[in-house]
């Protein structure tokens, strides 16, 4: 999945399974991982990703996925703003478009 933002500069959101590439692994087991089940549904568990990676890049400076949220961020901007997310939901909605989303807006 390709999130473009009106730009030349791509985030792209890869499946892990068939991705044979370099990228940053953002899967369950990481600190951007997402933990709310699709038991909730997949829209649902992504919308309460959104609100807890909110909150968490506001609130918690010294937390593991403010870190790796900012390490992802400045890969972006060294890389020229190029971006490549690695994930096993892909190619269906997936917790990775929200992280995208907030480095492209820069406003956390």
């Amino acid at each position: 999945m390709v999130c473009p933002f009106g730009d030349t500069h791509m985030i792209v959101i890869v499946n892990i399974s068939t991705f044979k590439g370099v990228g940053h692994y953002i899967g369950r087991s990481t600190a951007l991982g997402n933990f709310y089940t699709i038991e909730v549904g997949r829209t649902n568990a992504i919308e309460a990703y959104r609100r807890w990676l909110e909150n968490e890049l506001k609130t918690n400076r010294f937390g593991k996925a403010y870190r790796y949220f900012y390490f992802l961020k400045n890969e972006y901007y060294v890389n020229n703003g190029e971006l490549t997310l690695v994930c096993h939901c892909t190619p269906l909605p997936c917790h990775g478009e929200v992280i995208a989303q907030f480095i492209k807006e820069g406003n956390l």
